[in-house]
């Protein structure tokens, strides 16, 4: 008996080894094709079409659409991938029906502050920008509850084959719309293709189909679980992407510009990195801790170190290499995109860092400890902006934001885990510390060899 016994747990690990490896190729196919579109959008636009006011224009149209958006994150997605009951008809149709709901809701709050929004930064052409690009929203909280269903099973091939389908047609609707009239709307038109591509798409998925069958017990889950991640998500982004919409009040559409495309340039390897975090740590964890928790702290150990690497190798690349990359790439007018990038490419190695840490409380149920964590990186971001802008200058400000991450990881994530992962806080710390002295090291090199410049 217990021969067959081991011979079964055998298997189960060899099956999550197998959908680690598995989920972590699609999802760096589908993010890597990802990647070559927008990339290639950004670059193109910006050398041959586009001038750096108007990502400026374009870049505070999608901060005040995301902030609607995480205001207001209920967590679906996430929630059907833990919880228990996330497999079920019921709760996959409820969840489908909270988001629609949620959609509708956004869009037309959205359309409703456009005009104010243009209002307040004295810019009327935001406001058409803003009306056509909150028409995504409503198109993206439509999309199939199969999406979920797929993720919580790690199986990526046909989401990766739909997001890089999505993505190619709002390439080329962005393109063919900047060479008829090379204004921001190529943009939003771009992004607004994408998110009906996708939508449309994803009813061709395999798996769940819509009903209207609710239960009114997964609907309780869905918010409860939702209650802290809304406040997570909404502190999240008044203490990251919102940090564009104060610039944009302190500084030229031009500057914002530049900014908004060293963001795109920064995120552009982390996100993939948070995404393979999102779509496959965060489920394989989850799972690991709904069946054998005694295994999750190995898991969880390997991830880390994994992790620790590839953020040592992002803060050499982005502070040896990223001047004379954008010196390289873009014309003269985006010259102050070099030490920016610089800067937030810094910032975006320690959110990959911090990543496998906010996954692992996630799947525990501790997004409270998001929530926290937020809080305090937006004090941080708050008072750092105003000191900055008030007896500095730009430049100091993009330095707040870079240093700000450490914000919410130290205080939140660190106590989170040697809280409810004893066994845990001595790698996670040693880590802290190895991370932190190669960026210091990193960036001595490149002050004493550049004078400070």
């Amino acid at each position: 008996m217990m021969p067959a016994i081991l011979r079964i747990r055998e298997l189960g690990q060899l099956g999550r080894a197998q959908l680690a490896v598995r989920g972590s190729v699609w999802v760096a196919v589908e993010y890597g094709g990802s990647q070559v579109f927008r990339l290639a959008s950004t670059l193109v636009l910006a050398r041959y079409l586009l001038g750096p006011e108007a990502f400026g224009f374009v870049a505070l149209v999608n901060v005040f659409l995301a902030g609607l958006e995480m205001l207001s994150d209920f967590g679906v997605g996430p929630n059907v991938v833990q919880h228990q009951r996330g497999h079920e008809e019921a709760f996959l149709n409820t969840a489908f029906m909270v988001q629609a709901a949620r959609a509708l809701v956004l869009w037309a709050l959205a359309t409703a502050l456009a005009y104010p929004f243009a209002l307040f930064y004295q810019q009327p052409k935001l406001f058409p920008l803003a009306l056509a690009a909150a028409a995504g929203i409503a198109v993206r909280g439509f999309a199939s509850p199969a999406v979920w269903a797929l993720n919580r099973q790690v199986r990526r091939g046909g989401l990766t084959a739909l997001t890089i389908t999505a993505e190619a047609v709002g390439f080329t609707v962005a393109m063919v719309w900047a060479l008829a009239a090379p204004t921001a709307a190529a943009l939003v038109a771009g992004a607004l293709s994408n998110a009906t591509t996708y939508t449309l798409g994803s009813y061709l998925l395999p798996g769940h189909r819509v009903s209207r069958k609710w239960d009114r017990s997964a609907a309780h889950a869905i918010l409860r679980f939702g209650a802290w991640i809304s406040v997570a998500s909404g502190t999240y982004f008044l203490s990251g992407q919102a940090e564009r919409l104060v610039l944009g009040k302190f500084i030229t559409p031009q500057e914002l510009g530049c900014f908004s495309v060293a963001v795109m340039l920064a995120t552009g390897p982390s996100r993939g990195l948070e995404q393979l975090v999102v779509q496959v740590l965060f489920p394989l964890i989850a799972r690991s801790a709904r069946e054998e928790p005694h295994r999750t702290a190995r898991y969880y150990t390997k991830a880390r170190l994994f992790f620790l690497g590839i953020s040592l190798v992002m803060v050499v690349g982005f502070v040896g290499l990223s001047r004379p990359l954008v010196a390289l790439l873009l014309p003269s007018q985006y010259v102050m995109t070099g030490w920016m990038l610089q800067l937030l490419g810094v910032r975006a190695a320690f959110d990959v860092f911090g990543a496998p840490a906010s996954a692992l409380l996630l799947a525990g149920g501790l997004s409270i400890y998001s929530a926290a964590g937020n809080v305090t990186r937006l004090l941080f971001i708050a008072g750092g902006l105003y000191v900055a802008f008030s007896w500095f200058g730009l430049r100091e400000a993009v330095w707040v934001l870079a240093m700000s991450p450490v914000a919410i990881y130290f205080p939140a994530m660190v106590v989170g885990i040697a809280k409810h992962f004893k066994g845990l806080i001595k790698i996670e710390l040693a880590a802290f510390l190895s991370f932190i002295l190669a960026a210091g090291l990193m960036g001595l090199a490149w002050w004493m060899t550049h004078g400070g410049g």
